[in-house]
């Protein structure tokens, strides 16, 4: 025992690090040091320590590029991950402030003030017509805070009903689950769901399970803020009290769904009369067929 010396717990340290670093066969040695084959940077550095000079590993600069990408790669799949667990539904996913082709104050202020939202309870009704961005505001609220670690659960109405009316599927269970857990519950198209007794009932479940939690939750809906406090039919009114104590917001965004049919007629238009041998019989006025286009669309809810 007492021939055996003490250990050199740098020393220890400094072979364990250059053992989990990445070696080339071409790497060279320089003035006693190891350089990169291909960024020609070194991948060690003296250190002194305790009278010693030591030889510690480091990252060159090609290997701190990788190591890099590799993390942002990294955050990257996570962040999907986040993303799926949080927005089932992916059309959701790539509606975000950063994607944005305009300002949204009202998606910056709510995120950037999530602590204070959080703590008073301090919840969005969004409202307006068709294709008024409405969902885009809402689902750009959701990807931020899922981006920053919130819990959040958004779908439509009709995708969380179903769950809740699933008794015998087990799938209820995992919705009030999904429902009172999360920081934030954002409800997308309310209103749009059946009329039946037995969906209404659902949708009613469905904002009484939330109010319960005291916590926010952000609600898109066509249907006008004024209209929650004058509707006559009972099975409403006491719904529409769960939605009372969210902060109401008129969304009048241009009608991106007509931008979109729009754009798409007239490339097809294009497409179809592309040749100059044949021509499409008869003529008809482009902005009548066109409106009609989107009247139809609107109707089959496409």
């Amino acid at each position: 025992m007492a021939d055996m010396k003490p250990i050199d717990f740098f020393a220890f340290a400094v072979n364990m690090a250059s053992a989990g670093q990445v070696q080339d066969a071409a790497d060279y040695l320089k003035n006693g040091i190891i350089y990169c084959c291909r960024c020609h940077n070194p991948k060690q550095m003296e250190q002194p320590f305790m009278g010693r000079i030591y030889k510690v590993p480091i990252m060159c600069h090609c290997g701190k590029e990788t190591h890099q990408k590799n993390e942002e790669q990294k955050r990257t799949e996570e962040r999907e991950g986040r993303r799926k667990t949080a927005l089932p539904n992916e059309k959701y996913r790539s509606m975000t402030l950063e994607n944005s082709d305009m300002p949204l104050p009202l998606v910056q202020n709510y995120t950037d003030n999530w602590e204070r939202m959080l703590e008073e309870n301090i919840g969005l009704y969004l409202w307006g017509n068709a294709g008024s961005g409405k969902t885009y505001m809402a689902a750009a609220i959701a990807n931020r805070l899922v981006d920053r670690g919130i819990k959040v659960y958004m779908d439509g109405v009709t995708a969380l009903t179903n769950m809740l009316g699933d008794v015998y599927g087990g799938r209820r269970d995992e919705a009030i689950y999904r429902i009172r857990n999360c920081d934030l519950l954002v409800i997308d198209d309310f209103g749009v769901e059946r009329s039946t007794e037995f969906a209404q009932q659902q949708a009613y479940d469905l904002l009484e399970y939330r109010v319960e939690t005291n916590k926010p939750m952000v609600v898109t809906s066509n249907i006008p803020a004024g209209q929650l406090r004058t509707e006559t039919d009972p099975r409403k009114i006491r719904m529409y009290s769960r939605l009372m104590g969210l902060h109401p917001e008129k969304v009048t965004g241009k009608d991106r769904r007509a931008d979109t049919t729009s754009a798409r007629y007239k490339d097809l238009h294009a497409f179809f009369n592309q040749t100059t041998d044949t021509k499409i019989s008869g003529s008809f006025d482009t902005d009548d067929f066109f409106e009609a286009a989107v009247q139809r669309s609107y109707k089959e809810g496409t």
